[in-house]
This record gives C-alpha cells, structure tokens and sequence, in this order.
C-alpha cells in the first residue's frame, strides 16, 4: 500500500490491491478522468453478496461523466417490499428519500425450467452464488474435489478484466458436488453470470 499514489482514494487503493496491476491501471486512469467505471466508486456496493449491504452505507455516484468531480454521495436506507412483493431498495439523497422497485430476483416465478445458468437457493451453505457479474472462463476445481480455503476456484472476465476467484473460508474441506456452468472455449462463449447464480454446488466431504 505504500507503494501507491498518496492521492488515492480508500476505493482506488482497494481497487488497486484487489486486482494487482490490472487494478493498479484502472485506479490510476480512474484518477486521471481517463476511465470513469462505477466500479470505482463503490466497490464494496458492487462485491458485496447479494441482499449484505447495511443500511446506513454511504457511496458515491458519478454525475457528470465529463466532470469526475461531480459525485452525488449516496446513503443505502435498506431492503423493503412491495405489496406486490416486489424488492424495493431505500436510498437517501441530499435529504430526500428514494425507493427504487425491481422484481424479487430469489422469487419462484414458475416451475418451468428456464435456459440460463441456475440460481443458487438462499441461505443454501452447499451453494455457492456468482457476486460479481461477468462470463466464466474456467473452473480451476474439479467434480469430487475437496475445497481448501485460499485455492483457485474459477476465473471470471467482468468489465473486461480478468477476476481470479479463490475458494471462500466458509467453503474449506467442502466437497465438489456440481459445476453448474460452462466455461469458455475456442468456439463458444462461456456462460454470462448474474449475482445470484450458481457457482459451484457442494456436498460434505
């Protein structure tokens, strides 16, 4: 951490240590205006687990694209439904609360399969879901392996870089029972992951 510019940010700085030199790179084109990715305005927003974040947290928005400066500071009030059971999410701005709606992404919309990768059941400790959106380029695990906190699981490219996912603590001596997705290939893509899809599937070793 020494090593970096004084004028980093506390997101840049985790950015930066994160992803190593391609994070190094995009905080510092980030602090020249040169790339101007949300991503470095609210990593702990974006790589949190899904339905984690507290309310009470404060991120920043970038406003103007032209102007890196002009940053909304934003304060997540917390989780809520819709009497539709929709998902609300309460934010508050410069005084003023605001509810943004979307559909429940863990509700069960019909017992017909449908294509695309599967959703990992909440609360599941055997399941394992995708936190950072991007395409599967491999599994570094395979079937029947039994996991080791710190190990290489997979590889994901999100926003064009190259995210290199280790095996969580809470999954350490857990069995691989599925790996639900494709990886990539020379003549096909992998699969595009959202937050909430399953990543690997386990069973007691």
């Amino acid at each position: 951490p020494e090593d970096l510019p004084a004028s980093f940010t506390p997101e840049q700085v985790h950015t930066a240590l994160g992803y190593q030199q391609k994070g190094l790179d995009f905080a510092t084109s980030q602090a020249k205006g040169t790339d101007l990715s949300p991503l470095l305005l609210a990593p702990q927003v974006l790589h949190a687990k899904p339905r984690s974040l507290k309310a009470g947290t404060s991120f920043e928005l970038l406003m103007d694209p032209q102007n890196p400066a002009n940053r909304a500071q934003i304060e997540f009030g917390g989780f809520g439904k819709a009497p539709n059971k929709d998902l609300v999410l309460n934010f508050m701005h410069e005084g003023v609360n605001l509810q943004v709606a979307m559909p429940d992404p863990d509700a069960v919309v019909g017992a017909t399969a449908v294509a695309g990768p599967r959703k990992a059941e909440p609360g599941n400790p055997m399941h394992l879901p995708t936190v950072v959106p991007g395409e599967l380029l491999s599994y570094s695990a395979k079937i029947g392996d039994v996991l080791k906190a710190g190990d290489p699981l997979c590889v994901l490219e999100s926003m064009k870089m190259e995210m290199k996912i280790s095996v969580p603590d809470e999954l350490d001596g857990m069995k691989v029972l599925d790996l639900p997705c494709k990886g990539r290939t020379k003549e096909r893509q992998g699969d595009i992951l959202a937050p909430g899809d399953l990543l690997v599937e386990m069973t007691e070793a």
